[in-house]
């Protein structure tokens, strides 16, 4: 194979990073900023509450990312656990202010802890360990750069849109109908990118 053709990437596959990339962005930012608000705005104003939240689902991420990441290199597959990943990561984002209609409180903030580490488990899967791992599967060193170009663009996206409208959308419609739009926004748009995303191969 040639120099340059070993440097190119197919139209298909930088269109799959370019969407996988901005639904784990959008669903992570969400996660990092918004979860915490909810926890602490519409279930208890206790920071403790916050910070446990944040300690156990860190810790799930962690352990998610290496075990899940070893198991897809295990199987030797990607796609699959991106279309399940992605697909599952819309679906735990959307319903996770379901727990504060529990009562009394400590149980709300349990099932929130619960539902965070759901969500945490299936976005570190679909994005820390299955969608990382794709994108060196399918570049090279000739490439990479470029691809990592076009993640860094689709993070800023991503911050942008969560940290410049979110607010303005939570005031306007309230937390719970803010976490249904994001989910089907993270659906919309990963789950079509897990689809076009071909398989890598030999691995």
């Amino acid at each position: 194979m040639k120099e340059s053709e070993s440097a190119k990437i197919s139209s298909k596959i930088k269109w799959a990073i370019i969407l996988l990339s901005l639904a784990g962005q959008l669903a992570w930012a969400v996660e990092n900023q918004y979860f915490n608000l909810f926890l602490y705005n519409e279930i208890a104003p206790v920071p403790f509450y916050v910070s446990l939240l944040v300690s156990i689902t860190a810790v799930a991420s962690t352990l998610t990312s290496i075990f899940m990441g070893a198991l897809s290199d295990v199987k030797g597959k990607r796609r699959i656990f991106l279309l399940v990943g992605y697909s599952l990561w819309a679906i735990t984002t959307a319903i996770f202010p379901l727990a504060g209609l529990f009562y009394p409180v400590i149980l709300a903030v349990t099932i929130a802890i619960i539902f965070d580490c759901i969500m945490t488990f299936c976005g570190s899967t679909a994005n820390d360990a299955a969608f990382n791992a794709y994108v060196t599967d399918v570049t090279t060193l000739k490439n990479r750069g470029q691809i990592g170009s076009i993640m860094e663009i689709m993070f800023l996206i991503a911050t942008l849109i969560v940290y410049g409208f979110a607010g303005f959308i939570i005031e306007s419609v309230g937390y719970y109908i803010f976490f249904y739009i994001i989910g089907a926004v993270v659906g919309l748009i990963g789950i079509p990118g897990a689809i076009l995303a071909p398989e890598p191969e030999n691995l």
